[in-house]
């Protein structure tokens, strides 16, 4: 359990290309291989020091797999961690796609507690544009709004839905 502080510690002090073999190992498990590691209790760690500190292009393939897998790492015990690193340090067309395929399955999402905090980021973090077109997917649904504020996390997601359409 320990070996993935070693390994996030290689990806915060080395350069981005130094940290290539841990992108380079995760790309030659596969197409899943990403979203796996996102749904492990230390290994979803590794993946946000990679988010965060990689250029978007070193962890693209990563990326496109865990966006496949959105909807299903949103409501992950860990992988809601490591979507909501994607959605705070991807490019702007990553997050733009996450925007509208949460804003897709909100009626799934919404009231999840580990979803709703993906929801929020989403909420703070895209474009004002996709921002108001997840929270009007959100009053769309009959109830959601009121069923999100229940708990804490989707409680904070409900606030940023009216933000965002008051903007």
């Amino acid at each position: 359990p320990h070996a993935n502080h070693v390994l996030q510690k290689c990806v915060v002090v080395m350069r981005a290309p130094w940290s290539q073999f841990i992108v380079d190992e995760l790309q030659a498990k596969g197409t899943g291989a990403a979203t796996q590691v996102a749904r492990h209790r230390y290994g979803c760690r590794i993946l946000e020091r990679l988010l965060e500190n990689c250029p978007h292009e070193q962890v693209e393939s990563l990326t496109a797999d865990l966006l496949a897998d959105i909807v299903t790492l949103a409501q992950h015990p860990w992988g809601n961690y490591v979507m909501q690193h994607l959605i705070e340090h991807c490019s702007h067309e990553h997050r733009h796609i996450a925007a509208r395929t949460l804003a897709e399955h909100v009626h799934v999402l919404g009231a999840d507690p580990h979803a709703s905090t993906v929801v929020g980021k989403a909420l703070s973090r895209a474009s004002p544009k996709d921002q108001a077109a997840l929270a009007y997917a959100i009053v769309k649904v009959p109830g959601l709004l009121s069923e999100m504020m229940k708990c804490r996390p989707g409680s904070i997601a409900a606030k940023l839905v009216v933000q965002a359409l008051d903007d």
